[in-house]
């Protein structure tokens, strides 16, 4: 099986040049599909994806399920599941094997067998789920796996979600557990706190209080209630040298490029590296031009759930006239070196001089006689997995 970074018209029409020997197999969001089928088949389209630089990863799977392989055990499953006498559900259930609402009344023996050959509407269930109106999604698993999914479908449909997740590989379980719980309570969920603590409630003393003042409050919210003192993604320069800035990319900062995705996932556009560039050039030189020059993109950063924020550290040389600019997750190991490049400060016997051609779009038509179709370079950025939202 493969994963894709495709939208299911892209993939079906990607499939009908391998007469049958691979199916869709899953449409988990609007840009992300799941393929399965013949070994040499996927090892094909996997290079063929690879070579036209859209996101491919083969799933450590052992069966090619939701495909022709599949039919061999039809008839083995209906006979065992034959005896199924399914009931009416309590709770509202979406099926991703239709990806529609059901009551559970139709999960007999042949939906178990289309559960496992048809391909998982993943997409459209949890766009159904939204559409009712639901918000708040929390993914049951080892690992989160569809978290991604869940939010870029959502999203697309134009509606803010919350996705959490119940465990993280080589985090502690309980604690990743009690984190989940603790982000549904804070999201307006009801808690049965009888199942979670034994014991009864009691009413503590009074208390003279002191009526002394402790202002408590993070890096983040101080930004937001007294202004940016500098570019959202430079930060502050607070860590006692003139050189280095470090900031926290929480939820507000993040706004403006959380529509900047690939492949499903918001990534650090390469403009804003540049943004901060010169940003830092700025502060430390002064209110002079500077130059930036041989950037050069390490590492994409890929921004992690809105729900676990990140920070980017910047660092300038000036002896050297060169910059790096690292990211990482909050608390994390480390920083990972993104982008580097040399920056200086414009000589000034050209700081006058109209040293670039602007380029100005009059319409739809840019100089020279070509003419841009704004809605089919889109379509052509999201055939790539190129999903670029309305904020950005």
């Amino acid at each position: 099986m493969l994963a894709a970074g495709l939208s299911e018209d892209a993939g079906l029409e990607l499939l009908t040049e391998y007469n049958g020997c691979a199916c869709l197999s899953a449409v988990n969001s609007p840009s992300s599909v799941t393929l399965s089928g013949n070994a040499e088949t996927l090892e094909g389209i996997s290079k063929a994806l690879d070579d036209r630089g859209v996101f491919q990863k083969k799933l450590r799977v052992r069966y090619a399920f939701h495909s022709a392989h599949m039919d061999p055990i039809r008839e083995p499953l209906l006979e065992s599941l034959k005896g199924l006498s399914p009931s009416k559900a309590l709770l509202p259930i979406y099926s991703t094997v239709s990806g529609t609402k059901t009551n559970g009344e139709e999960f007999d023996a042949n939906y178990w067998w289309n559960n496992i050959r048809q391909p998982v509407r993943f997409c459209d269930g949890i766009r159904a789920i939204a559409e009712a109106g639901f918000q708040t999604f929390l993914e049951l698993g080892p690992h989160p796996a569809l978290t991604a999914s869940v939010r870029e479908t959502v999203q697309t449909g134009g509606v803010s979600c919350r996705v959490f997740h119940s465990l993280r590989r080589n985090e502690n379980d309980r604690e990743t557990l009690l984190k989940a719980l603790g982000n549904l309570y804070a999201s307006g969920h009801a808690i049965r706190w009888d199942s979670l603590c034994s014991g009864s409630f009691i009413c503590l003393p009074g208390y003279s209080w002191d009526k002394e003042e402790y202002w408590v409050e993070s890096a983040e919210h101080r930004q937001y209630r007294l202004g940016p003192r500098s570019h959202p993604f430079l930060g502050e320069n607070d860590l006692g040298s003139k050189l280095a800035w470090e900031v926290r990319l929480g939820t507000r900062a993040r706004s403006v490029i959380e529509d900047h995705k690939v492949q499903g996932r918001t990534i650090f556009p390469a403009s804003a590296y540049v943004e901060i560039a010169l940003e830092a050039g700025r502060q430390f030189f002064g209110d002079v031009p500077c130059d930036i020059e041989n950037v050069e993109f390490l590492k994409a950063f890929f921004l992690p759930p809105l729900d676990e924020p990140c920070q980017m550290r910047f660092q300038l040389d000036p002896d050297q006239k060169t910059f790096q600019s690292y990211g990482g997750l909050t608390g994390g190991a480390g920083w990972a070196l993104q982008c580097r490049g040399e920056i200086r400060e414009t000589p000034e016997s050209q700081r006058n001089q109209d040293r670039y051609e602007w380029i100005e779009p009059d319409g739809p038509v840019l100089p020279g006689g070509i003419e841009v179709n704004i809605e089919e370079i889109y379509k052509q950025y999201w055939k790539l997995g190129c999903t670029y939202g309305p904020c950005f």
